[in-house]
């Protein structure tokens, strides 16, 4: 999956599983057992921090490809997964206290795994939200040399380029037919006046590589090709954006004044 890094940036799963494989351990120091051998223990902590870091993964992945999933900030975003994730981790947490701890099985297994869902629930939900908070933020994890880069650099270097890179992870071979961009997380959204295509990919990178001229980001969280817009709504502090594809776009309140005399220009 690295052909969906540009260089430099720190691959989302790599950032993922480093970060539950250094809390296993953590947990394992602090849990440890006399009576469990000290290697056992740590593998233990290690599956316990892995699994459910693939549910979370997973359920998250898989729920962007919903269009209702979409409707939701991305912080209740991650409050859904989380809560998804965890639950379908709670019987493979309860199996491993029952066989590789060595727990045995219970009296009653239905009571034991709604008391482990119980359990785990409320602890992996809100780790999932924090680990994600430079994401909600717009922060992104960058080599110091591709920080220390002078801007005016970055940006004469995307005008040379022929498409944008971005562009290679889609079947779009023309940056025309893109009508406009959304940030979803880890994941960018590109979608055309036909279809839409999820990549992993940063939105501020995308918008790097394209020639400031072809486009305006009217949210932090969008993008929108001048070409494509078919009006612009101004609703008090805040405004939309009516795309020939029917797609509405949001404006925020802190780019309505440079949307406003952007776009009055290119539709008059």
């Amino acid at each position: 999956m690295n052909k969906h890094f540009p260089l430099g940036d720190i691959h989302p799963i790599k950032y993922f599983y480093l970060v539950a494989s250094v809390t296993g351990v953590l947990f394992a120091f602090v849990s440890q057992s006399e009576s469990t051998p000290l290697i056992w223990h740590f593998i233990i902590w290690q599956l316990q921090a892995f699994i459910p870091m693939t549910f979370l993964i997973t359920v998250h992945i898989g729920c962007l490809q919903l269009r209702f999933f979409n409707r939701f900030k991305p912080w209740q975003q991650l409050c859904i997964s989380g809560v998804v994730g965890s639950l379908l981790f709670a019987p493979f947490a309860l199996l491993i206290d029952i066989y590789i701890v060595g727990e045995g099985l219970p009296n009653n297994v239905i009571y034991e795994l709604v008391d482990e869902t119980l359990a785990v629930t409320p602890p992996v939900t809100i780790f999932w939200i924090l680990i994600n908070l430079p994401c909600l933020h717009g922060l992104e994890y960058q080599k110091r040399s591709v920080l220390n880069e002078p801007q005016s650099h970055k940006h004469s270097r995307s005008h040379t380029q022929p498409q944008p890179a971005f562009l290679a992870l889609t079947p779009i071979t023309d940056i025309d037919e893109v009508v406009y961009l959304s940030a979803q997380l880890h994941y960018l959204e590109v979608a055309t006046a036909e279809d839409k295509y999820l990549i992993l990919y940063s939105l501020a990178k995308a918008i790097d590589e394209i020639p400031p001229h072809l486009g305006i980001q009217t949210h932090r969280s969008h993008w929108v090709a001048l070409n494509h817009i078919k009006s612009f709504n101004k609703t008090g502090r805040q405004g939309e954006m009516l795309m020939q594809s029917g797609v509405k776009i949001p404006i925020s309140r802190a780019n309505l004044s440079k949307v406003n005399t952007l776009v009055g220009l290119s539709l008059s």
